[in-house]
């Protein structure tokens, strides 16, 4: 019981009891997303951190080897850049495939529904 009930006058006791039990449990999803979040987060640093580890490998690899000169390796990173269609040091996952180049295609936005209010359930 909290000391709203004794400061509110325009709700009932059903009233703040509902408005108590809504905020318990927004208060536990909001919880339950952060815990998510974090870990989802951790799980791709570590994941990024993996792929960032491989590819420094295998790009030392190949110049150590011989396979391919910095100035490859440069202009055909440059080429993948821009395999999206737009030069910013990042690639667009569908435009991930070797061998293809095209735009990027536009994301695609899909309006929410509208939400209906929902109706108070009034005690009698």
């Amino acid at each position: 019981m909290g000391l709203a009930r004794f400061l509110h006058p325009y709700l009932t006791t059903a009233d703040l009891d509902d408005l108590e039990a809504r905020l318990r449990i927004h208060g536990t999803f909001e919880r339950r997303a952060r815990v998510l979040t974090k870990t989802g987060l951790a799980r791709l640093e570590a994941d990024l951190a993996r792929v960032a580890l491989l590819l420094r490998t295998l790009a030392d690899l190949s110049l150590a080897k011989g396979l391919v000169t910095k100035e490859e390796l440069a202009r055909h990173l440059l080429a993948a850049d821009l395999a999206d269609g737009v030069q910013d040091e990042r690639l667009d996952p569908r435009a991930v495939m070797p061998g293809e180049s095209k735009p990027a295609e536009p994301k695609q936005v899909v309006p929410r529904p509208e939400r209906r209010p929902r109706q108070r359930k009034r005690r009698k």
